[in-house]
């Protein structure tokens, strides 16, 4: 018996409506809604203007990843609206996925682009995020922290940043305040384990290695097949001097499908250990039984420092 109102915004100018539909049916489901009113006339196109027309060939070329082109077609319509947000942001995005595996040189076009986006509309997030991943890239932690800062301050409930802005922490070194962010973004999502697992690994790279594996367990309560986060528990048990405890949790990473980049994770972590010092003989006797496990008969090599999972 409820009304569904139905808002319709056009493609191609500014024009706006709402339709208004009533439930006709029983409560079981069977019925249909029924348009209230007048059926609206065909509408009409508008005639695209010369913005228009260079803005939307730039998103298909974006869309077919000619990134080339499109920043050619995003820049003509900026030419003749300079302060639209949307298509700013778009040419950030087409300068950013140009530097992609190959250089960093576009990246500042795009970090000035994310910055013209947020000038004309100081609300978009994506652009504070986009912006944030670059100058995370360039390993500019101070400028990300301050992006994803601005865009939890839009949206204070956005789980996601807090992962962002945690992976920042943590890549700046400040293991404490990455796993208070993740910390958060666990009680505003708690169906995900994504933050429990960022958390584990956190807490592990502080060496708080039973908080990383009370973490771990909680990422495994929300989805048991998880495999990255049982070889953050591995290495932590490992750590603790727990061989058995390591290995059994190894071995159930192997039996849900862990992947080699994880595997070669847990190969540097364990080396890079074992090379810094002298550990208690307990500790090195887990780290090496551990060690050989994930090294196999395959002889994988470690990941580099600048790698990561």
């Amino acid at each position: 018996g409820k009304q569904l109102q139905v808002h319709h915004s056009a493609y191609v100018g500014e024009r706006k409506k709402v339709d208004s539909y009533r439930w006709k049916g029983d409560a079981t489901g069977k019925g249909r809604f029924v348009l209230e009113g007048t059926p609206p006339a065909d509408p009409l196109l508008q005639k695209r203007t010369p913005f228009e027309t260079r803005r939307d060939t730039g998103y298909a070329l974006l869309s077919q990843r000619n990134y080339t082109e499109a920043t050619t077609a995003f820049e003509k319509a900026l030419a003749l609206k300079p302060h639209d947000a949307a298509t700013q942001f778009a040419l950030g995005v087409a300068y950013e996925e140009s530097g992609m595996n190959r250089s960093s040189a576009p990246f500042a076009k795009a970090i000035a682009a994310f910055g013209k986006a947020i000038a004309a509309d100081p609300k978009y997030t994506a652009a504070y995020e986009h912006r944030a991943e670059l100058y995370l890239f360039e390993k500019k932690y101070d400028p990300a922290i301050a992006d994803m800062t601005r865009l939890l301050a839009l949206d204070p409930r956005s789980w996601e940043g807090y992962m962002g802005r945690g992976r920042v922490y943590a890549k700046k070194g400040d293991y404490a305040k990455a796993v208070a962010d993740t910390q958060k973004a666990a009680q505003l999502a708690p169906e995900e384990d994504t933050p429990w697992t960022a958390m584990a690994l956190y807490q592990y790279q502080a060496q708080k290695f039973q908080a990383a594996i009370n973490s771990g367990l909680k990422a495994l309560k929300i989805d048991n097949s998880e495999t990255e986060v049982r070889i953050t528990i591995a290495c932590a048990y490992a750590r603790l001097g727990k061989a058995a405890e390591a290995l059994k949790t190894y071995s159930d990473a192997k039996d849900n499908g862990v992947s080699t980049t994880e595997r070669r994770f847990g190969i540097r972590e364990l080396q890079h250990f074992l090379k810094k010092g002298t550990p208690p003989p307990a500790v090195k006797a887990a780290v090496q039984k551990l060690l050989e496990q994930f090294i196999g008969p395959d002889q994988q090599e470690p990941l580099g420092d600048d790698e990561e999972v």
